[in-house]
């Protein structure tokens, strides 16, 4: 299963240097459970431990998005010592939690991650007619960009399937 790679290399990278700011932050003991309990799931699967190496970072639909916001919860952002310049922390150096739970994936993003066969189907129909451009021209642009972007999803699943002829 093919994982939504920018926004998890980004938490991957502010975790990394969270954790060089503050060593204290990565428990060890905690990770190594998580590994060896990683690769006992994936034992019971594929016996032949090569399997298992190729299918280590293959994740099922919604494991990207529930990695993503562990690493959110067990690295603060920004980091809290002199390592993080002052103009990046919050009042005082201290990790502002509303701007640490922005980051969590929202609830549509793994709807849409669902969705996202029919969203493609529909989207291609809308390439190949020269009306996708038309689509998004504008989206994005206003006071709330994200509920625009996802709006605009939810209006192209409802086009698709209007046009596939699904009732849900």
């Amino acid at each position: 299963m093919r994982v939504s790679p920018l926004p998890l290399v980004q938490i991957q990278a502010r975790a990394a240097l969270s954790a060089f700011d503050s060593p204290s932050l990565l428990n060890t003991s905690h990770e190594l459970a998580e590994i060896e309990k990683r690769y006992k799931q994936l034992q019971e699967v594929w016996v032949n431990p090569k399997t298992v190496h190729k299918e280590w970072h293959r994740f099922q639909p919604m494991e990207q998005y529930d990695y993503r916001d562990a690493l959110i919860d067990a690295f603060p952002w920004p980091p809290t010592s002199n390592f993080t310049p002052s103009s990046e922390k919050g009042s005082a150096g201290q990790v502002n939690s509303a701007e640490q739970s922005s980051f969590k994936t929202p609830a549509w993003h793994r709807e849409m991650y669902l969705r996202k066969d029919i969203l493609r189907r529909t989207w291609r129909a809308l390439e190949a007619r020269g009306e996708a451009d038309d689509w998004v021209r504008g989206v994005g642009a206003g006071e709330n960009p994200e509920e625009e972007w996802e709006a605009l999803l939810r209006k192209i699943i409802e086009k698709g399937e209007k046009d596939e002829g699904i009732r849900e």
